[in-house]
C-alpha cells in the first residue's frame, strides 16, 4: 500500500468517514392518553379497555393507554362537587388527549339543564389544561326509546357551547337497534349495556379518535393483566361487522363536517 493510500485512510479515519455509523434506536410513539370520568356505563364490559384492545389490534401508529375516574351511579355534578371524587385531581395529572365525560344515564332528559351545568364546567376545566373534552352520548333505556332525542339534544348542546367533540354513541344503539337483526344490547335490567353493546360503543369511539371507519377489526378481544390475559369479548362477525359499519355511519359525517371546518 503506498503512502498516498495510506494518508487518505488515515484522514478518513479520523473525520470518522469510514466509521460505521451507530444504529439509532427507534423511538416508539407517544400513546393516545385518555381519561374516562363517569360510571357503570363506562367501567360494564370495561369500555376503557376494549377501546384499547382495538386500538392495538388495528396497528395504528399511536395506540390508546386510558386511565378512569368512575363511580356507580354518580353524575357529572358529583365527579365535580364531591370531595371524595378524583375526577379534577386526574384532570391536572395529565397529560391526556382526551378526556371523556358521561353523565347518568337518566339526568340528560330529566335534569338537562344540571347535565349542561357541570358538564361545561368540567369541560372548561379540561380544556385549561390544553385538552379535549368528549361527550359521550348515552343511550335511552330499552322500555324509553323516546328519551333519545333529548339525550342528544343534551350533549349536544354541551358540545357546542365549548365547540368539543360529541361521541353518538347513543345514535349508533338507536341505528342497531331501529334494524331487523336481532341482538341485545341491553342487559335484563333495560339500561346497561351486554357486551355487544359496549363493543358498538368501543367502535364509535375508535372512529371519532381515529376518524377512520373501525371495519375489519376483530369481534375477539383481550387484555393482558398481571400476566394473565383476559377475553373482553368474543362476537360473532356478523354482530361485529353491522356494529363497526353502523359506528362509521353516525360518525363519518361528523368527521367531514369538522375537516370541512378546517
Amino acid at each position: 500500500m503506498n503512502r498516498t493510500v495510506i494518508s487518505i485512510l488515515v484522514v478518513l479515519l479520523a473525520t470518522g468517514l469510514c466509521a460505521a455509523e451507530p444504529a439509532s434506536p427507534e423511538k416508539k410513539p407517544k400513546p393516545i392518553r385518555i381519561l374516562f370520568i363517569g360510571n357503570s356505563y363506562t367501567t360494564v364490559n370495561d369500555l376503557p379497555g376494549m377501546l384499547a384492545a382495538m386500538s392495538r389490534k388495528a396497528k395504528v401508529d399511536r395506540p390508546i393507554e386510558t386511565a378512569r375516574s368512575t363511580r356507580g351511579g354518580w353524575t357529572l355534578q358529583r365527579h365535580h362537587d364531591d370531595e371524595r371524587s378524583t375526577a379534577k385531581t386526574m384532570i391536572q395529572d395529565g397529560p391526556w388527549d382526551y378526556i371523556v365525560l358521561q353523565e347518568q344515564s337518566q339526568m340528560p332528559f330529566l335534569y338537562p339543564k344540571v347535565t349542561h351545568k357541570y358538564g361545561v364546567m368540567l369541560g372548561k376545566l379540561i380544556q385549561a389544561e390544553e385538552t379535549t373534552p368528549l361527550f359521550y352520548m348515552t343511550w335511552a333505556r330499552e322500555h324509553q326509546p323516546e328519551n333519545q332525542a333529548k339525550i342528544r339534544d343534551t350533549y349536544q348542546g354541551m358540545g357546542k357551547q365549548l365547540n368539543a367533540p360529541v361521541a353518538p354513541v347513543g345514535l349508533a344503539w338507536e341505528a342497531v337497534l331501529k334494524g331487523q337483526v336481532h341482538v341485545k344490547l341491553h342487559q335484563k335490567d333495560r339500561s346497561h349495556p351486554t357486551t355487544h353493546g359496549t363493543y358498538l360503543s368501543a367502535c364509535v369511539f375508535f372512529a371519532m379518535i381515529y376518524k377512520q371507519s373501525p371495519e375489519g377489526l376483530p369481534g375477539s378481544l383481550t387484555v393482558k393483566q398481571n400476566g394473565r390475559t383476559r377475553t373482553l369479548c368474543r362476537l360473532q362477525a356478523q354482530y361485529a361487522k353491522l356494529f363497526q359499519r353502523t359506528a362509521w355511519q353516525v360518525v363519518q359525517p361528523l368527521v367531514e363536517h369538522k375537516t370541512n371546518e378546517e
